[in-house]
């Protein structure tokens, strides 16, 4: 921007200024990406809270512990279909609404990599798989995602909390992963 003020400056002093062309000119703000609802998001974290890379479908995330949300513009792994809803093999983890938004929701089940792996889908043996299952207006969402913690594995685990405490529901949303032991 401040070049850009520069040359335009340096064009009206010299007369240039009807010369110039939009090119020049700032560039036009980017578009809104497609997912324009994303429903309430969920925590990854691991068990040690050591930072750990996240991959979704082989695109990194930030290190752990990191947020992830489903929402419209979800690209679902084509070698992992979900014919039967819910998916064999997996379990129920948790569903999310908006509260704002009528038909913004989903139901999201995980399995377990070392389960559901074939040699046509590619699955490593502490890869997990994100199930989903919703609706974001009117746009009904189903597939899945490949989930990989480098170094850990996904663990169902539910941390003692007090029901009526203030961190009550904190890590309800929350998938945690465990240290896979060294081989």
């Amino acid at each position: 921007m401040l070049l850009w003020l520069r040359s335009v400056k340096l064009a009206a002093l010299v007369g240039l200024g009807a010369l110039m062309s939009p090119a020049e000119g700032p560039a036009a703000p980017a578009q809104d990406p497609p997912a324009t609802v994303h429903l309430p998001a969920f925590q990854i974290r691991t068990m040690d809270h050591q930072p750990a890379g996240v991959k979704i479908n082989g695109v990194e995330l930030p290190s752990t512990p990191c947020l992830w949300a489903i929402h419209g513009a979800m690209k679902f792994d084509p070698r992992l279909p979900v014919i039967a809803w819910p998916p064999p093999g997996a379990v129920f983890f948790s569903s999310v609404r908006r509260a704002d938004l009528e038909d913004c929701q989903a139901e999201l089940y995980i399995g377990q990599g070392d389960r559901l792996a074939t040699a046509a889908n590619g699955l490593l043996p502490n890869d997990c798989v994100l199930f989903v299952n919703g609706v974001i207006r009117g746009q009904e969402l189903r597939g899945a995602l490949r989930l990989r913690v480098e170094g850990y594995r996904w663990i169902f685990y539910t941390p003692l909390e007090d029901a009526d405490g203030e961190h009550a529901g904190e890590f309800s949303r929350t998938l945690w992963f465990e240290r896979t032991p060294d081989e």
